[in-house]
């Protein structure tokens, strides 16, 4: 029955503080990509703040339909592991900035280990006395005096000092009930009334004080809740002496000396399993859980928590991969101090691995690493392989380490190398090779939650980023096959007029004289209707282009230079253009089609020239080396400082589209020249250029021999 004095205390149950030790614990069991609800139960079920946080959010309307706690794993599952991480950063958050002294410490230590071991009490007596239900048993043990944990929130320094000038429970009680208008075992059924579950657990914590005799009718749960609360009661004992009788069970005081014994050494040992230290020259354990030294521990893990929920936020935005690659490089500096690493990406077939630094200055003269993906070639493969974290310094795989891991080594200039298997869905990604010195290294074992945490984040971010990129060259290739399809019927229907031309042509001819001018015109005009018409087959009938491997080597930074020379006194001297740029003389020849890349630059700079105003500027660049779906390319940009491309045409750019240019202009020349990139095996994007205009981006492989 619900007590219906209108008491004036804050029931938020979110802002209870969990003991920081364990908060600790399930934080970072959050961060495993694999934990399974089993092991966060068997930390939150420790924790009487956690406990009651899970039950009060998963009796919310959002989970209404799941009301019988009297399975904690139940609750868990219902609301997932993504809603138990929130609760625990929160919780992390609440604490960190909580009140703090040594005495509030110690007496939240006591309260934090009276539940534990009263929750112990309540599963051995249900064991032993037949109870169905040992989870629910346990569960009133752990939240049996939630009322004062409420209380000590609300009025930290006055209700600490109630609660050290009383002798006994009973005075206790009645001090709660003059301060408060309620008393703390009232509170917390109160509390659990709220959730609304189907259970016994209001009546069993309501009644925790009450003489046996009034209870002996009761339900078993009410019956042995109040029983292991005597028990551990610290103001009911004095000299190592459990002096209360079993009126219930009839259980003797051998067997309770017992059960209570294993209760308390059980706790202990958990306690002392999270890292808190436990006073036991007391009738009943003391623990402190709070000191300056776990807040700025737990002030860390929230710092580091909120750094990578801001890259994982950061990196949704990005889709190239250099630029995630950067971004990746610049947090592993600020969340783990570590500043030389090498990013190794499987080719198609999984057969090689390439390496790619955030920094020039990580790779080797050729640009990149490569390591076959077999077993016994190299630290990288092997972390690949097992899908398993190998560090350097401990590693048992090779008697003497390979020659590629020392050159790796000695590329990010760090005495050991951390290889961390970038895996989604079970699929591996990638493998990222972290450098780093003896000391980091040997470190890296008491933050390789976080760290795997930071590996699950770029893995996920890779593949959602090659996932956008298999999507979109799939659109790009059935966008090409219904222009190649429209192109064949164009030519079909074509073909039929020139035939009729044709033919009139050669009757028109065989009236005239022989060697008149008229025939020699006729002839002329036929001989040109012949060649559209066998232009027209070659354009049908075009087979796939040989290997790249067969183009001899091009120098396009060369080759701009020499088109260059070709448009100014063409296009940018009729367009009253200027001309900038800005080649990478680092960019090596590659092997590819020399005359598809003259009519590609051709194209856009005509488009851009006719588009700009007068003394407008169009800007030409090169890149040696740009990584875009885990392959190697060179870099092409065409930019302007003119209108841009009108937003009505960006959805369809590279479609067949009227010109916005007007006049005779056909509105095919994107087309042509994102369907050559297609068949140089190439990637073509537009976005806004610096200036505000146009600018084209042209990534071709980069296949230097």
């Amino acid at each position: 029955m619900r007590n219906t004095i209108n008491y004036n205390i804050d029931l938020d149950c979110t802002r209870l503080p969990p003991a920081p030790h364990v908060l600790i614990k399930l934080i970072d069991l959050c961060h495993k990509t694999d934990v399974s609800i089993e092991e966060l139960e068997a930390i939150i079920e420790k924790d009487t703040s956690l406990c009651t946080k899970v039950i009060t959010i998963s009796n919310t309307a959002a989970y209404s339909q799941w009301n019988d706690v009297r399975e904690l794993k139940r609750v868990l599952v219902v609301l997932g592991t993504k809603t138990i991480k929130s609760i625990a950063l929160t919780s992390a958050v609440h604490q960190f900035f909580s009140q703090f002294s040594k005495e509030l410490g110690e007496t939240l230590g006591s309260i934090w280990l009276d539940a534990l071991i009263c929750a112990q009490l309540c599963r051995k007596l249900a064991n032993l006395t037949g109870y169905e239900y040992p989870d629910e048993a346990h569960l009133a043990g752990l939240i049996h005096q939630l009322g004062q944990l409420v209380l000590l929130t609300n009025e930290p320094k006055q209700y600490q000092s109630l609660m050290n000038s009383v002798s006994d429970q009973n005075a206790l009680l009645f001090k709660e009930e003059e301060r408060y208008g309620v008393n703390s075992a009232d509170l917390a059924a109160d509390i659990v009334d709220d959730w609304g579950v189907d259970s016994l657990l209001s009546d069993s914590i309501r009644y925790q004080h009450k003489s046996a005799d009034l209870l002996q009718d009761t339900h078993p749960l009410i019956k042995l809740t109040n029983l292991a609360s005597q028990l551990c009661n610290r103001l009911n004992h004095t000299n190592k002496k459990y002096l209360v009788e079993d009126h219930f069970f009839g259980l003797n005081q051998s067997i309770i000396d017992d059960l209570v014994l294993e209760a308390t050494s059980e706790a202990v040992a958990d306690a002392k399993g999270f890292g808190i230290e436990v006073d036991e020259d007391h009738t009943i354990p003391r623990a402190n859980i709070d000191d300056e030294a776990i807040r700025i521990e737990l002030a860390r893990k929230v710092r580091q928590i909120a750094l990578l929920e801001g890259v994982q936020q950061h990196v949704s935005d990005l889709d190239d991969v250099s630029d995630m690659i950067q971004l990746f490089s610049k947090n592993l500096q600020l969340l783990f101090g570590l500043s030389s690493e090498m990013f190794f990406f499987p080719d198609h077939e999984q057969t090689v691995l390439t390496g790619i630094a955030s920094h020039s200055k990580n790779l080797p003269a050729s640009g990149s690493y490569s390591i076959k993906l077999k077993s016994g070639r190299s630290l990288v493969s092997e972390a690949a392989l097992s899908h398993e974290i190998v560090i350097s310094h401990e590693q048992q795989i090779f008697a003497e380490l390979p020659i590629i891991d020392r050159q790796i080594k000695a590329a990010l200039m760090s005495a050991e190398i951390i290889c961390l298997p970038l895996i989604n869905n079970l699929k591996l990604v990638g493998v990222l090779t972290i450098g780093c010195d003896s000391e980091q290294a040997r470190r890296f074992k008491a933050d390789d939650e976080l760290l795997l945490h930071f590996a699950t984040i770029v893995a996920d971010s890779f593949a959602r980023q090659q996932q956008i990129s298999h999507e979109y060259k799939q659109q790009l290739e059935q966008k090409q096959m219904e222009m190649d399809i429209h192109t064949r019927k164009i030519i079909h229907e074509v073909n039929n007029p020139l035939t009729i031309i044709n033919n009139y042509l050669e009757l028109l001819s065989m009236d005239m004289e022989k060697d008149s001018n008229n025939k020699k015109h006729l002839d002329t005009i036929k001989s040109e209707v012949d060649r559209v018409g066998k232009i027209l087959l070659q354009l049908k009938d075009e087979q796939v282009q040989d290997e790249f491997a067969d183009h001899p080597m091009v120098d396009v930074n060369d080759l701009i230079h020499k088109l260059i020379a070709l448009f100014k006194p063409t296009f940018y001297k009729l367009n009253h253009i200027k001309s900038q740029i800005e080649l990478d003389s680092a960019l090596p020849e590659i092997s590819t089609d020399q005359n598809k890349i003259k009519q590609i630059i051709t194209n856009l700079v005509k488009n851009a020239a006719e588009a700009l105003p007068e003394n407008g500027i169009i800007t030409i660049k090169t890149k040696a080396l740009v990584i875009a779906n885990n392959q190697q390319y060179i870099e092409i940009s065409i930019a302007d400082n003119g209108p841009g491309i009108p937003d009505n045409i960006l959805s369809r750019l590279f479609s067949p589209v009227q010109s916005s240019k007007g006049g005779s202009h056909s509105g095919l020349g994107l087309t042509i020249v994102n369907k050559l990139v297609a068949e140089l095996d190439g990637l073509i994007s537009y976005s806004t250029s610096a200036s505000g205009g146009a600018e084209f981006i042209i990534l071709l492989p980069r296949r230097v021999s």
